[in-house]
C-alpha cells in the first residue's frame, strides 16, 4: 500500500513548526552515531523568501541498507524511542530534500519528495571518503516564515539546546564530546533588508549546564516507578531563563509549571523530569505528553510543583522571604479570602494572580450556597462562613473609603 507523504504529514502532524526540520535532522544524525553536525542556511533574508536553502551535514555512519529501508517505509518502530515519522515534516516546508550519504565503501544518492518511492542510486567509493550524510533542503513551500528566529544562528542555538538538553546532558555525563555548527549566509544579490545578517555560532558540551538530581517517589501516583528531577539554578547579571519540561526519549516536552515571574531577576531555573512512566509517551510531533490512563495529570503536576517549590525555597532564600512577606500582606489586607489562597505556589507568588484565584474560589462558594435547594447542616455552616467573609469584606471596604475621605483635603474643610 502506497502512502502519499504529503497526506501523511497533514494527518499525523497537526501542529508542526519550522524548527522541527532542524530537530529531526539532528536527531537522525546522532542516531547514526555522529559527533559533528553542521547547519548551513542560505537565504535572501526576506521573511517571505524567494531563496531559502538549508544544508545539514553529519559524520555519522550514513544510510546503510538497513537505515535506508527504515527511512523508505512507514513501519512501526522497533522501540518507543523512535517515532518513525519525523522525516515527513521535511515535506511540509520543502518540496525536495537531496540526500547524499557515504557508508562503508558506498555512496547512496536519492531525492526525498512527495513522489519518493524508495529508490536510490549507489556506487562504490574510495575508502578515503569520509563517512556521513548531507541533506540539502530546497523548494520552500511556505508563503512566509513565522519568524526570523527560524534562521538566526543564536536563536536556533537556544531552541536546539532546549529541545535536546536531556540527550546532550547524557553525553556530557558520559564524557562524549559533540559539536553543532550553525551558519547563516545572506545572498546579497537579492533585495536588501535590515533584520537578518550573516552570522555563525556553535553548540558544544561546554554549553550544557551541570544539573543536580533528585528522585521523586509517590506510591499514590505509581507503586513502582520513580521520577528523576534534574535541576539547574544559577544567579548572575543578565540571567533570566526559565524552563520546565519532561525528558522523553532524549528530547524535551515543555510543560507550564513555572509562572513567568516565579524566579527573581538575574536568576535562571531549569527543571527536567524523567521516568519510565514517560518513555515513548509523546505525540507524533513530540510536543505533548501522552500520560497512561492510570496516571492523573493533575496529581502528577501537583507532585512536581511541590518538589520544585521545595528546591526553590531551599536554594533561593529570597523566594521564601518574598512569599512570607506576601502572605502576611494578604492576611492583613484580604482576611476574608484567608484559606482560598493557593498553598502549592512554585517560586515567587504572583500577587494579582493569587488574589484573582482566591476571589474566584470565594465567589464559587457564594454561588454554591445561593443556588442550594436544601439547607442541611453542611450548607448551613458554609452559609455562615460565607456571610462572615462577606461582612468582613464590607467592613474592610468601608474603612478604606472612610480613610481615603479623611485624607482628601475636600473633606477636611
Amino acid at each position: 500500500m502506497d502512502i502519499e507523504p504529503k497526506y501523511a504529514v497533514k494527518l499525523l502532524f497537526t501542529s508542526t513548526t519550522f524548527l522541527q526540520i532542524y530537530f529531526e535532522a539532528i536527531a537522525n544524525a546522532f542516531d547514526a552515531e555522529a559527533s559533528e553536525v553542521s547547519i548551513h542556511i542560505s537565504t535572501d533574508g526576506q521573511i517571505s523568501p524567494s531563496h531559502l536553502e538549508i544544508t545539514i551535514k553529519d559524520n555519522g555512519v550514513g544510510f546503510t541498507d538497513g537505515r535506508f529501508d527504515r527511512f523508505s517505509n512507514l513501519k512501526e518502530p522497533s522501540d518507543p524511542y523512535h517515532k518513525g515519522l519525523g522525516r515527513l515534516v521535511y515535506l511540509q516546508y520543502f518540496s525536495n530534500v537531496n540526500i547524499i550519504s557515504i557508508y562503508d565503501d558506498m555512496k547512496r544518492s536519492f531525492t526525498f519528495s512527495n513522489s519518493f518511492k524508495g529508490d536510490s542510486e549507489t556506487e562504490v567509493v574510495s575508502e578515503r571518503d569520509q563517512l556521513g550524510t548531507v541533506l540539502r533542503f530546497n523548494g520552500f513551500l511556505g508563503d512566509r516564515l513565522k519568524s526570523y528566529d527560524d534562521l538566526k544562528p543564536y536563536a536556533l542555538k537556544e531552541q536546539i539546546l532546549e529541545h535536546f538538553l536531556p540527550f546532550f546532558y547524557t553525553r556530557k555525563k558520559a564524557g562524549r564530546d559533540f559539536k553543532i555548527i550553525i551558519e547563516l549566509e545572506i545572498n546579497r544579490n537579492h533585495k536588501k533588508q535590515k533584520k537578518l545578517f550573516p552570522d555563525e555560532t556553535s553548540i558544544t558540551v561546554a554549553d550544557i549546564p551541570q544539573f543536580k538530581e533528585k528522585s521523586i517517589r509517590d506510591i499514590s501516583l505509581h507503586a513502582f516507578h520513580e521520577i528523576s528531577m534534574s535541576y539547574f539554578l544559577t544567579e548572575g547579571i543578565g540571567e533570566k531563563r526559565q524552563m520546565t519540561a519532561f525528558s522523553i526519549d532524549g528530547r524535551t516536552v515543555p510543560i507550564n509549571l513555572l509562572p513567568p515571574n516565579a524566579i527573581p531577576p538575574n536568576h535562571s531555573a531549569i527543571f527536567l523530569f524523567e521516568s519510565a512512566l514517560f518513555s515513548g509517551k509523546s505525540d507524533s510531533s513530540r510536543q505533548r505528553l501522552l500520560l497512561p490512563e492510570s496516571i492523573s495529570e493533575s496529581a502528577l503536576f501537583r507532585l512536581l510543583r511541590r518538589e520544585m517549590s521545595v528546591v526553590l525555597n531551599d536554594t533561593l532564600p529570597i523566594i521564601k522571604r518574598k512569599n512570607t512577606e506576601t502572605r502576611k500582606r494578604f492576611e492583613e489586607r484580604y482576611p476574608h479570602l484567608f484559606g482560598f489562597f493557593e498553598e502549592d505556589t512554585v517560586g515567587i507568588i504572583d500577587k494579582d494572580e493569587a488574589i484573582e484565584i482566591a476571589q474566584r474560589r470565594f465567589f464559587s462558594d457564594q454561588k454554591r450556597v445561593l443556588e442550594s435547594d436544601l439547607l442541611d447542616e453542611a450548607t448551613f455552616r458554609k452559609s455562615l462562613e460565607v456571610s462572615s467573609r462577606t461582612l468582613t469584606e464590607y467592613i474592610l471596604y468601608r474603612e478604606l473609603i472612610i480613610s481615603k475621605r479623611l485624607r482628601n483635603p475636600i473633606y477636611q474643610r
